[in-house]
């Protein structure tokens, strides 16, 4: 009353304190969030290149908030992504993905995706 609380206290003069689930459970995160990594290859800066003669970083690596631009981009186990204009393949392909030879592929094309 009159802005006041009142505080139940024990016999010994201390307030009591009761154990119950009152209130909503805690919204904080328990674990780090985990944010997928997105690589990405500008095909922009390729065209660019060609057209001045230059080797600028064409691979954008996203990992959260942050970005990265590379030539070349190694992922451990699987195999690396790499750019590079003074070696291209027989197709003349400036960008290729190198893959460990005993990586198992799983392939789909949109044909198969849109029947399936």
């Amino acid at each position: 009353e009159n802005g006041r609380w009142q505080i139940p206290v024990s016999s010994g003069g201390m307030p009591k304190i009761s154990c119950k689930n009152k209130g909503p459970k805690g919204t904080w995160r328990k674990q780090k969030q985990k944010i997928m990594t997105f690589i990405h290859v500008i095909q922009g800066i390729i065209k660019d290149n060609r057209n001045n003669k230059t080797q600028n970083p064409v691979i954008a690596v996203k990992m959260g908030g942050h970005s990265f631009l590379c030539n070349e981009v190694r992922i451990p186990g699987f195999g690396r992504l790499i750019y590079d204009p003074e070696h291209k393949k027989n197709c003349g392909a400036t960008v290729w993905f190198e893959i460990e030879p005993d990586i198992a592929l799983q392939m789909n094309s949109f044909e198969q995706a849109i029947r399936a």
